[in-house]
């Protein structure tokens, strides 16, 4: 299939949420040889066979992204099938902690910094040596705008995603060095995001209501952010590194 990321090799987790199937599917219709992951045998199994059926090409592993062999493994899979891998798209787990930071508990704290700060960061290690013999290795990081201006519902995750936001600049300089990009996707206040903030359960009244505080004027769908995840994966995006890119219908965060 042909289109802005013809022949390129990439790499999506955590496939089974909403989102992740969105990327991939965007990404697969842009011509890529898609790789995919979960943590979640059954689960990735229909994911691939619902992209199989449009056509794309597509593979997949079960893979838990905290054991360091599975890492491993994941890589050298995707190395022997594919010789080169050009981008990975490090999607979130659905976060399903929810209320103010200050009732965290110890697990807690541990629990969503690993799940959304060191997961990123170990699979952009691991990815690294691999990504380094692509001609435009990149790596994008899946993100809330919730890291700009944190929500009291999901105090932690917000804290969390700022971390990212500092991860993706600290990383984007190191591997630099690499030639290898690293950019984060923002995302505002859209469907299955799977930040689970409060416009993720709100009735039709509270989005309209909702809707006004966003200068376009609606609440997306998540898939209106996978245009800017296909163009930060492409030869398009050569010179573009350490950014952290807002797709919010114009939610004033900074200058």
């Amino acid at each position: 299939m042909s289109g802005l990321l013809s022949g390129k090799n990439v790499l999506i987790t955590n496939i089974s949420t909403p989102l992740g199937y969105s990327i991939a599917q965007r990404l697969g219709f842009s011509g890529a040889n898609l790789f995919i992951s979960d943590a979640h045998d059954q689960k990735l199994r229909k994911a691939v066979h619902k992209l199989k059926e449009h056509g794309l090409n597509v593979s997949g592993a079960v893979v838990d992204v905290n054991n360091k062999d599975h890492r491993k493994q994941l890589f050298e899979e995707i190395e022997n099938k594919y010789k080169v891998l050009d981008s990975i798209v490090v999607n979130n787990p659905v976060n399903t902690l929810k209320g103010n930071i200050m009732d965290a508990t110890r697990m807690d704290l541990d629990d969503m910094y690993n799940k959304y700060l060191t997961i990123p960061f170990r699979m952009s290690q691991s990815a690294a040596p691999y990504l380094a013999k692509s001609s435009n290795g990149s790596i994008i990081f899946m993100t809330s705008f919730a890291g700009f201006s944190p929500f009291e519902d999901i105090g932690l995750y917000s804290a969390t995603q700022t971390a990212i936001l500092g991860l993706c600049k600290s990383v984007a300089q190191s591997l630099g060095k690499k030639k290898i990009r690293v950019n984060s996707v923002c995302l505002g206040m859209m469907r299955e995001d799977g930040t689970g903030a409060f416009w993720s359960d709100a009735d039709d009244e509270q989005l309209n209501q909702l809707a006004k505080m966003i200068p376009l004027g609606r609440i997306p769908k998540n898939s209106e952010c996978t245009a800017l995840v296909e163009f930060l994966t492409s030869d398009r995006a050569k010179y573009i590194t350490g950014e952290n890119c807002i797709v919010n219908g114009g939610v004033s965060l900074r200058v």
